[in-house]
């Protein structure tokens, strides 16, 4: 499994707003960087250099809008089929909010880590906890599977409707309370 600290997150948003948030609160995160652009543009910049993209959407898998739409684009029309096969399979349709599972893409190395935000496509997003456990749950799965290097998006905050600063905030809490966490299980604690 991967160091938390060893893994390279890149915060990627096309709205300036939603990545002035996140320059703002992971300016003192080390392993972490903001790049202020599409999805796609910031793919095809990297060629080679991500092995994870998380992916916010919803329980059922359909990527037809906002950043599951990029992703379903960029990696090919078989994603939103390949992430609705994988939800069956393991969660009989609907992937519970805030879980993230890994996807294996045809004929690709990156690994995708969907991650739900809402149950249904373009639903608002009541609890602004969503954010937290949907970063918490993604940074976990990327240690799980080795992962170097992951794309992560604002969870909740373009379709779900919470607040840009809410939404920086709480994926930055979800960091430092998972390296606490692993600090104390290092420790004995």
């Amino acid at each position: 499994m991967k160091n938390l600290e060893e893994l390279n997150i890149i915060l990627v948003e096309g709205r300036p707003e939603m990545a002035e948030e996140f320059q703002f609160f992971f300016k003192d995160i080390p392993n972490s960087s903001v790049y202020n652009m599409d999805f796609k543009d910031f793919m095809d910049q990297h060629p080679g250099q991500i092995d994870g993209v998380a992916c916010a959407g919803n329980s059922r898998g359909i990527m037809t809008g906002g950043w599951d739409l990029a992703v379903s684009e960029y990696f090919g029309d078989y994603t939103s089929s390949t992430v609705q096969d994988a939800i069956w399979k393991s969660y009989f349709g609907e992937l519970p909010i805030g879980v993230c599972m890994p996807v294996n893409l045809k004929y690709r190395t990156t690994k995708l880590l969907y991650t739900p935000t809402m149950m249904t496509p373009g639903e608002k997003i009541i609890d602004v906890r969503v954010p937290y456990i949907c970063m918490r749950n993604t940074l976990i799965e990327a240690m799980k599977q080795d992962l170097t290097s992951i794309v992560v998006p604002a969870f909740g905050a373009l379709t779900g409707g919470i607040p840009e600063n809410v939404v920086a905030c709480h994926m930055k809490v979800a960091y430092i309370d998972l390296k606490k966490m692993i600090q104390f299980h290092e420790l004995g604690l």
